[in-house]
């Protein structure tokens, strides 16, 4: 059964997807992104062994003659049309777009369940019905192959296999529930549901920028407060108020605003402030706020530099030596899980300019 092989398929390419890219550098997988990968992996083998076990004699003719298949065969039809226009439409959208994600995974997921179910019905076709399914077969393999390669190109293909892949599962749930009837075949069916539920999630794991609760939380507070009145519904807006009267008074030297609170403002957000911040004043040179965040603020700069001390003078050299002489020197701690450094009020000796 195609709801057996698939699921086998999909987990090869999901391992295999994450190892290529963690071996060549293409992606770095975060903890949630290895473990969605790994609940991912482990759900779909579940499919091989709960899934539906079909005999050997079904017709599909008969199957797709029945009612419900052609509706549901309709339905996947228009589906590939609509997602079409749309992949069409965010063709050229960013990288992280995720309306084009969504659409070439749809399109793609489509095109090959759509091409499975014709494909059932080749040794039992002859003649001008026969070729009619090889035609449709080729220009549904053409349609998805244009798909597969330009998401791979366009796509943060990280999060796009995965995207493609379990939507690909679950239509092809439903197209064997609507089409073959595999809920004749299914002995454990709330599990076997249950299993496609933990590939949704897997996929949501994985898809790190994607919080939909955290979005409608947002939207949420946002229609409960009013900032201009002092009327904070949540942490966020605290902080935004907080902002607004540090910039007004200009006097509250290292106020600590909270601006990444309820995930409102993502890493690639903060990422592209600290760009901007950079163009608009000193630029891109030597910058003594920027070493001193780095050795005071961000733990794993702090754990290579007692790795490699030599990098950590040379950053420093960068700086013009008034800038140098104003920071602090490195002396090492006790050893503790995973290595740290402490800040001295000595100056490290550097390297001449």
């Amino acid at each position: 059964a195609v709801a057996t092989v698939m699921p086998i398929q999909t987990g090869a390419n999901l391992l295999t997807n994450m190892l290529l890219q963690m071996y060549f550098g293409m992606k770095f997988y975060s903890k949630s992104m290895r473990m969605g990968t790994f609940i991912l992996i482990c759900a779909v083998a579940e499919l091989g062994e709960i899934g539906p076990k079909e005999p050997a004699d079904i017709d599909p003719l008969v199957q797709l003659a029945r009612p419900l298949a052609k509706v549901w065969t309709f339905f996947l039809v228009i589906c590939t049309g609509l997602t079409f226009a749309l992949a069409l439409k965010h063709f050229h959208d960013a990288q992280e777009s995720w309306n084009k994600l969504c659409s070439f995974a749809l399109v793609v997921s489509l095109t090959t369940v759509i091409g499975s179910s014709i494909s059932k019905c080749f040794g039992l076709l002859s003649g001008g019905p026969l070729g009619l399914a090889y035609c449709l077969y080729f220009l549904d393999g053409l349609l998805c192959m244009f798909f597969t390669v330009q998401a791979n190109q366009r796509c943060d293909v990280s999060l796009y296999i995965p995207a493609q892949l379990s939507t690909q599962l679950v239509i092809n749930m439903f197209t064997g529930f609507f089409v073959w009837g595999d809920a004749a075949y299914i002995d454990r069916p709330v599990s076997y549901l249950l299993v496609y539920a933990i590939v949704i999630m897997g996929v949501y794991l994985i898809s790190t920028d994607l919080d939909m609760v955290g979005y409608v939380l947002r939207r949420r507070l946002i229609r409960h407060s009013r900032l201009s009145e002092n009327r904070a519904a949540g942490p966020l807006d605290v902080a935004w108020i907080a902002l607004l009267k540090t910039w007004q008074r200009a006097a509250i030297a290292g106020a600590d605003v909270e601006l990444h609170a309820v995930g409102a403002i993502s890493d690639r957000d903060l990422c592209r402030l600290v760009h901007r911040l950079l163009e608009s004043r000193e630029g891109f040179g030597p910058n003594e706020a920027i070493v001193r965040w780095l050795e005071e603020d961000i733990v794993h700069y702090r754990q290579y530099v007692e790795w490699d001390p030599e990098f950590g003078a040379a950053l420093r050299a960068t700086l013009p030596v008034e800038e140098r002489s104003r920071l602090p020197g490195w002396a090492a701690r006790p050893p503790t899980l995973g290595g740290s450094l402490a800040l001295t009020e000595q100056p490290l000796p550097v390297p001449p300019p």
